[in-house]
């Protein structure tokens, strides 16, 4: 038979419960970035206020977790439970675990659930480990240390006292999932009577293990383990007033303060020890709680939990019975106020101890130790109790479609679950309602450019302000301010024909996404222009064909000339009118056709030119006028040029961009080349011959010759006209007279030599 005197375990709970950064309030404005509102069906970001922890989870619920637990009872596994004690739960990769601790014969039991701890376990039996646990097992921690998975067990009492208690290192390393795993028994610290419960906490990378000793001491042990949990361990006790056979006990971290509660099992009270800001440096203070609302009978087990509503607490009797506690101020230190919460569905039976909080999904889970029914219990905290939204776990910031309902909606960001400095960010944020046009009836315009046409939309918000957006063929529109009907519908009136696109209803900050397009096919009065073939300047001389350029679908066709056709051939300046019906609706355009007037000259009859006269040509009085250009096949581009060689000259003229052009042709004769020589003297009794060259001209001299050469004797100015074939020249010679020199010498005379 179990004693129940000596039997006195406890429950962890609190390395999972929902702390409050830096004690502020958890309801009210966010204490992180959070926008004031938000549109339903929308996606929006959301800022994570914590980078760096080892999880997050984010929740938009009223409040961040049930704070009353649904309870199933799992059974015992075909008999694998044997009066269990404590349990702790863990998650290896993706598949959850739970140790069982048998007190009786010193068994560890592990139940393998899977991906979730809402699954069904499988039972293994890991027995004693080699004799390292203890008959009558208490508590089990597990801890994973630099990826090594190791456990933390303690047990062992008698109950004339004697110190026969031991602490157990169990290593299973990589692997949860190791069935051999090696057990070391560490000793007796401190000559512990029974120790009962075990927590294990980590601050600035050193560990540290919490243990009550539950018999005759009613003390706490604490284990130094310095940076690894495979170090030899430093004992100290931590000795406080008012405990009497301290069984469970539950760690907190509240603003920056580490604390213990202590289940008292002989007195039904609580005590509350402040270990200060270090788990290892500080003198512990404690207070004795009492016993909250006298309803605390036999306490076994307690542990908290920290909602965006306030600090709640759970204590575990004996009795069967959960009492729950609200601490005021949100505050470990806060007045308690107790409330009778029953035996949850009717499923505990001596409740010894629970485990660890942990998520799986979207609920927190903890396994109960049943001991008179051996059988294990499992306590679910469901996320959300009222309202509505989603859960997502985010290493990173989410994006977050809210329901399209318009209303506040909380938004929690739970941090580092399942470890002493979890966090709670707590806030909320304002839905508004997205429009969304469900549908849209188009009614048509009916007279010709009637402006009776009308676009009923008709969207999901009813009696609403809102602004209506939209484009009529590509072109925004003004926005309309305007209230929707009782079914939600908008009717724009007034609409021509056109295509409505990008159609937009705005409730606040949100917006409909755009519907369209739609077309509004009214009758049109058709709008066309009269072209004409060729384009650019017609001229003189020229057809033109006038046709109409526009967009129709049945056209007729009536012209100022009679004609019925789709285009028509003019050939004279005037003003040309098209009446062009299509359905029921007419058009008319006009347009003035003017056949500009070629330029009007005359470069004159084919002429004979000597070659040496150059003939100027063109430059007449051109009715081209002025704006006229030229452009001769000479490359020439003035009105007038001088030729003197035999060829066919043209003239092209444009003006206004008619062009005419005239043609001459032009006969350059050779004209005869008189070269006499040069002026010069002529003297006494000398005779010199002019010769005009050009044999076979006609020539005349100033001398009345008209031979090819004369000789003269005499001084002057001799001149010549030679022609042949109509073409002339000219030469001309002048001489000066010098008489004979008169050489006088002396008369013959003899000289004599030298």
């Amino acid at each position: 038979m179990l004693q129940p005197t000596p039997f006195k375990p406890a429950i962890l709970f609190g390395t999972l419960f929902l702390l409050q950064l830096l004690g502020m309030q958890q309801t009210g404005k966010a204490q992180f970035p959070l926008p004031d509102s938000a549109c339903g069906g929308v996606p929006v970001t959301l800022t994570n206020p914590a980078p760096g922890a080892s999880g997050y989870y984010w929740n938009f619920c009223n409040t961040a977790i049930s704070t009353t637990p649904g309870a199933v009872n799992l059974g015992n596994f075909g008999g694998a439970i044997s009066v269990p004690t404590w349990i702790s739960v863990a998650k290896d990769g993706n598949d959850y675990y739970a140790f069982t601790a048998n007190h009786l014969d010193g068994t560890i039991i592990r139940l393998s659930f899977g991906s979730s701890l809402g699954n069904t376990p499988v039972a293994y039996n890991m027995g004693r480990m080699g004799n390292a646990l203890p008959t009558l097992l208490e508590s089990i921690k597990i801890i994973n240390d630099n990826g090594i998975w190791y456990g933390l067990a303690v047990g062992g009492n008698a109950p004339t006292g004697v110190a026969s208690g031991r602490v157990v290192l169990i290593n299973f390393g990589a692997s949860l999932a190791n069935n051999t795993p090696v057990a070391t028994n560490l000793g007796n610290f401190l000559a512990m009577g029974f120790p009962t419960d075990i927590k294990v906490l980590r601050e600035s990378g050193n560990w540290a293990a919490f243990i009550t000793d539950a018999y005759s001491n009613s003390r706490i042990v604490r284990l130094d383990f310095g940076n690894s949990l495979v170090n030899i361990p430093l004992a100290t006790p931590i000795n406080v007033p008012n405990m009497s056979f301290p069984t469970g006990m539950c760690e907190v971290k509240d603003r920056g303060n580490w604390y213990l509660f202590v289940c008292n099992n002989d007195n039904s009270t609580l005590t509350r020890i402040n270990l200060g800001t270090s788990l290892f440096n500080n003198t512990p203070a404690s207070q004795n709680l009492g016993n909250p609302g006298n309803l605390l009978h036999k306490t076994r087990d307690m542990m908290l939990l920290r909602t965006c509503d306030g600090l709640h607490g759970y204590v575990f009797s004996e009795s069967n019975k959960l009492t729950g506690l609200r601490f005021g101020g949100d505050s470990v230190m806060g007045a308690i106020t107790a409330t009778d919460m029953g035996n949850p569905g009717n499923q505990f039976s001596f409740t010894h101890a629970a485990s660890e909080l942990l998520r799986s999904g979207d609920t927190l889970y903890s396994l109960v130790a049943n001991v008179s029914n051996n059988s294990i219990l499992r306590l679910a905290f469901g996320s959300c109790v009222t309202g509505s939204g989603v859960a997502a776990a985010h290493d990173s910031t989410p994006a977050v479609i809210f329901p399209n309902v318009s209303g506040s909606v909380p938004v929690n960001l739970l941090v580092d679950e399942g470890l002493p400095t979890q966090r709670a960010y707590c806030g909320s944020i304002y839905i508004t309602q997205s429009p969304i046009i469900d549908s849209v009836v188009v009614h048509q315009p009916v007279t010709c450019d009637g402006r009776e046409g009308s676009l009923w939309v008709f969207t999901s918000l009813a009696n609403a302000d809102c602004i209506f957006k939209y484009t009529k063929d590509g072109i925004p529109q003004n926005p309309v301010h305007l209230r929707t009907g009782g079914r939600g519908e908008i009717v724009i009136i007034n609409l021509e024909a056109g295509v409505y696109d990008d159609i937009t209803v705005t409730n606040g900050k949100c917006v409909s996404p755009p519907a369209g397009p739609y077309t509004l096919k009214g009758p049109l009065t058709p709008r066309f222009v009269i072209e004409h073939i060729p384009e650019g300047p017609l001229c003189e001389g020229d057809t033109a064909v006038l046709y109409a350029l526009g967009l129709f679908e049945n056209p007729s066709y009536l012209w100022s000339t009679g004609d019925t056709t789709t285009s028509i051939r003019v050939s004279q300046s005037g003003t040309y009118m098209l009446t062009l019906t299509d359905g029921i609706c007419s058009g008319m355009d006009t347009a003035e056709i003017i056949f500009q007037p070629l330029p009007e000259f005359d470069l004159g009859n084919d002429t004979t030119i000597c070659d040496n006269r150059p003939l100027t040509i063109g430059g007449l009085p051109y009715t081209a006028g002025q704006g006229a250009s030229w452009q001769w096949n000479t490359a020439d581009y003035d009105a007038a040029i001088a030729v003197s060689a035999t060829g066919r000259y043209i003239l092209e003229v444009d003006l206004n961009g008619c062009t005419a052009a005239d043609t001459i042709n032009i006969t350059a004769l050779v004209a005869p080349e008189v070269l006499l020589p040069p002026d010069g003297d002529i003297c006494e009794d000398a005779t010199i011959v002019l010769d005009a060259g050009n044999y076979g001209s006609a020539y005349r001299w100033s001398t009345g010759d008209t031979t090819q050469t004369i000789s003269v004797t005499a001084a002057g100015r001799y001149d010549v006209h030679v022609s042949r074939s109509g073409c002339r020249d000219t030469g001309s010679v002048y001489f000066s007279f010098y008489p004979k020199p008169t050489v006088i010498l002396p008369p013959d005379t003899v000289v004599c030599e030298e």
